[in-house]
């Protein structure tokens, strides 16, 4: 007992020296976590937006599916980002539970989540690298170099779940532990912390299936047989587990098989035209210094790693375990770079998870098995006799080597990784919006999304909506033909009648972003004419010091309220009415997905109007089903199914007939199937967890290994 509490003393030892380094690399925001984050980038307020969203979302209890959420012409938009994602649920659920939720809070967890994935993954990487060497001194250098590698520091300039990559050695660890041992308690570790990869990130949970694919079919020399016997079972147990654990996952994005959705989402787009080939980091540019810039730097130091692993070869070429690593590190490299031939493999990725562009992402797996390889000859080096004497030395110079060409890289002046962005001034230029009880919908200028004719608003626009806490009327990703509508009809400011178009929508609210609109003088002193318009004020907040980003050209906005429309709003239409007499109908609201209306005082056939974004997948239901579960729905087949119709552009009617009875039972149908994925998904891994548990302390195990 006293030796494994040394061991776990040690280990954590090991981990607060890594998190000693990230609190060293990146000082400049250790003094700000709750105000100040990354330089803002796509990644970085895509990860600051998600994580409000999914607050945001149960605090106003609205019906989790991304059709409605995203629902024209007022949307929650949620961009590219996965329905269900392990990194930012953790993330929403300190928010809610632990912490509160604030910006400041929000800037804190998100600093605390990016700068964690170093220590983490210099860990899993040191552990990785230790259970094969079993020399501590070359493990705690295994972890640095993957820990604290260039594309990882550069990743630290944005918080997306793209960017955890702590997962992946611990992943290769619990495989390696499988095969060496074949029993229950392995293959379940194994299985599951690939599925928690995968919840994590499905880019990486992928890709690490298929080099586990060459780490099981050459790792140890085996009959084909059994080796074949080893693939069947590590992959039906690793699919089928993957598969239930991540059954939430599946069932909401289900869309994506959709060819017409794909269309809407970008998903459809050409992979081939957006790889990035790794070989620029692998390659010193001619007339390069060494601390010029960011990327020289880490040119010079992918170069001189591939040379020490080379070195290995002359010395450890006969070891099977280190030829594979090598061959995993070149088509890892080969994956990334721009090779035609190796396009199918990432153009299925995409086919089916479509979330993510950058291929080149995948060196980190080379830094990883390169990681292995480096080690493996350091510790090879150290057994040799004429090195006893002076091992103490060559390590020592190492390991100095090492982190000096870490903290070099830190010290480097570049425009991306070490830069900041003051989020107290982003929350001064919105708090006016979030402070003004008449802004219910904001329609932001110029309406342009990231992706071209789908995708997102501007991430500044986001992030606005982070503060002001009101939806955006931009018409985004709704997957359907009304966007098309909607946005022809009102993305044009220049033109005069969009403001009509708007206050036929709804939309009380005109944000005018100044200095991303090229005749924002013009139309502001148009604005302030038009007797439409309600002139709110003009706000502005610093900018970053040291560099100049699309959200600080964003601090300057001028605001306008519609009249007619902010007047209409402070006698809002009833949720439930009749369209022909528009007479308000009472009804109960058990959830953000179920409403029980009573129909007593319907006594002919009516026109129900649900005042709701539109969406198909409300569904009317005989009777009163409060009381019923969420999940029997599956199987309860909604009524007037044919009557569901668009009324007033955007909002849900049905054609009732009264001899349905006193009360019906209005359901958003995906609901169910989200519950029993989530119902599934959580069972599942509890049931892993218990197996793990009950093995890891089962007597028999510490005398024989119970082979699968």
């Amino acid at each position: 007992m006293k030796r494994k509490l040394r061991h776990v003393s040690f280990w954590m030892g090991i981990f607060f020296i890594y998190v000693l380094l990230t609190a060293f690399i990146f000082r400049h925001r250790v003094p700000y976590l709750n105000t100040r984050y990354a330089m803002p980038d796509v990644d970085t307020d895509g990860g600051l937006w998600y994580q409000w969203f999914l607050v945001f979302k149960d605090q106003h209890k609205l019906v989790y599916d991304l059709v409605n959420l995203t629902a024209y012409p007022f949307g929650y938009d949620i961009a590219f980002s996965p329905v269900v994602n392990l990194i930012y649920s953790v993330q929403a659920f300190i928010l809610k539970n632990v912490l509160g939720f604030s910006w400041q809070n929000l800037i804190l967890i998100t600093n605390l989540s990016t700068l964690l994935v170093h220590p983490f993954s210099a860990l899993g990487a040191a552990l990785l690298t230790y259970y094969h060497t079993k020399n501590k001194a070359v493990s705690f250098l295994g972890g640095l170099m993957y820990g604290f590698c260039f594309y990882l520091i550069f990743l630290g300039r944005g918080e997306m779940s793209i960017n955890h990559l702590e997962f992946v050695p611990f992943y290769f660890l619990s495989l390696f532990y499988f095969l060496d041992r074949k029993n229950t308690f392995s293959l379940t570790l194994s299985v599951l912390m690939f599925s928690i990869t995968f919840q994590a990130d499905a880019y990486y949970a992928f890709f690490s299936g298929i080099f586990s694919s060459l780490i099981l079919l050459f790792y140890k020399k085996a009959s084909f047989v059994e080796t074949l016997r080893t693939l069947f079972t590590y992959y039906f147990w690793l699919f089928l587990i993957t598969f239930l654990t991540n059954f939430n996952f599946v069932v909401g994005n289900l869309y994506m098989f959709d060819h017409m959705q794909l269309i809407q989402t970008g998903r459809n787009s050409q992979p081939r035209n957006e790889l990035l080939p790794l070989s620029y980091y692998f390659t010193l540019q001619p007339n390069a210094w060494l601390i010029r810039t960011f990327g020289q730097v880490a040119q010079f130091l992918a170069l001189i790693l591939p040379t020490i692993a080379y070195l290995g070869i002359t010395s450890v070429r006969k070891n099977r375990l280190y030829l594979l690593l090598f061959g995993c590190y070149l088509l890892a490299i080969a994956l990334s770079a721009y090779i035609p031939d190796l396009f199918w493999l990432n153009i299925l990725y995409f086919q089916f998870f479509g979330m993510f562009r950058g291929v080149a992402r995948l060196n980190m797996f080379a830094f990883l098995f390169l990681n292995l390889l480096i080690t493996f000859t350091l510790a090879k080096y150290f057994r040799f006799e004429a090195m006893k004497k002076h091992s103490f030395r060559v390590f020592g110079a190492i390991f100095l080597l090492i982190i000096f060409l870490i903290l070099l890289l830190a010290q480097v002046d570049d425009a991306t990784w070490d830069k900041t962005s003051d989020f107290s001034e982003v929350a001064k230029l919105y708090q006016p919006l979030k402070d003004n009880p008449n802004i219910h919908a904001i329609a932001p200028y110029p309406m342009v999304l990231g992706a071209g004719d789908v995708g997102f608003p501007g991430t500044y626009q986001l992030l606005g909506q982070i503060i002001h806490n009101k939806p955006l009327a931009s018409g985004v990703s709704p997957f359907s033909q009304l966007l098309v509508n909607y946005r022809n009809k009102v993305e044009d400011i220049n033109n005069p009648q969009t403001i009509d178009f708007l206050t036929q929508y709804g939309v009380d609210t005109i944000v005018l972003y100044n200095k991303h609109i090229y005749n924002s003088d013009q139309i502001n002193a148009r604005f302030k004419q038009d007797p439409r318009l309600q002139y709110v004020g003009h706000y502005t907040s610093s900018a970053d010091q040291g560099f100049i980003s699309a959200l600080d050209l964003s601090k300057d906005i001028s605001v306008y309220q519609i009249k007619s429309v902010v007047e209409k709003n402070r006698h809002p239409e009833p949720l439930f009415f009749t369209a022909e007499d528009h007479q308000p109908l009472p009804y109960d609201q058990v959830s953000a997905q179920k409403y029980i209306l009573h129909l007593n005082d319907i006594h002919s056939q009516k026109t129900i109007v649900f005042n709701s974004p539109y969406s198909e997948k409300w569904k009317i239901y005989k009777g009163n089903l409060s009381s019923a579960s969420d999940l029997s729905f599956l199987k309860n087949p909604p009524i007037f199914e044919d009557t569901h119709l668009l009324f007033h552009e955007y909002q849900n009617s049905w054609s009732v007939d009264p001899q349905v009875g006193t009360e019906v039972t209005i359901f958003f149908a995906p609901q169910a199937r989200y519950y029993l994925g989530d119902l599934i998904s959580s069972l599942v891994t509890f049931g892993c967890i218990c197996i793990i548990i009950i093995f890891y302390f089962k007597p028999a195990r510490k005398k024989v290994d119970e082979k699968i």
